[in-house]
């Protein structure tokens, strides 16, 4: 990732786990919401069970933070199609490269799907930006498969 920010400047950085499958919509969406909003550091989709593709397994969350864990978002009982979260799931981030530059990288310390999306999501947010779910974007994910065949976890893609 260090190399592609610093030879390729893309504006944006898609991080997706490499056990997930996308709608063909999710990119678009993403996008879209990206350049609407100056104040908004990373957009995250829907993310829903691979197995049970109706059932939502990440769609935001708030830190409850004198105990520093997530408790989830409902985004069923959130009537907009565009809303406020403070995680960002490291399954799925579209993050603006600014960012990279104001807060750093993923933190290497947490080891790979440890706490390194709750780690980038708190040092945005500390930084004023916002992180964005968006309903019209979806991914459906195969929770910790990616683990068990391959230490590459994530698929980058630069935009």
């Amino acid at each position: 990732m260090k190399f592609a920010l610093s030879v390729l400047d893309p504006e944006y950085v898609l991080l997706l786990n490499n056990d997930t499958v996308v709608d063909k919509r999710f990119l678009d969406e993403l996008v879209k919401v990206a350049e609407s909003y100056e104040n908004v550091g990373i957009v995250c989709p829907m993310i829903y069970y691979y197995d049970k593709p109706k059932n939502i397994q990440v769609g935001g969350a708030k830190i409850f933070w004198q105990l520093g864990t997530p408790i989830a978002l409902n985004p069923d009982k959130i009537h907009i199609q565009i809303y406020d979260s403070e995680f960002a799931s490291g399954a799925a981030m579209f993050i603006r490269t600014s960012i990279f530059r104001e807060v750093g990288l993923l933190s290497s310390i947490y080891g790979i799907g440890g706490w390194e999306d709750y780690d980038i999501s708190i040092r945005t947010l500390n930084k004023g930006y916002k992180i964005k779910y968006i309903k019209l974007s979806k991914i459906w994910h195969k929770h910790f498969r990616s683990r068990k065949k391959s230490i590459s976890y994530y698929n980058m893609v630069l935009y």
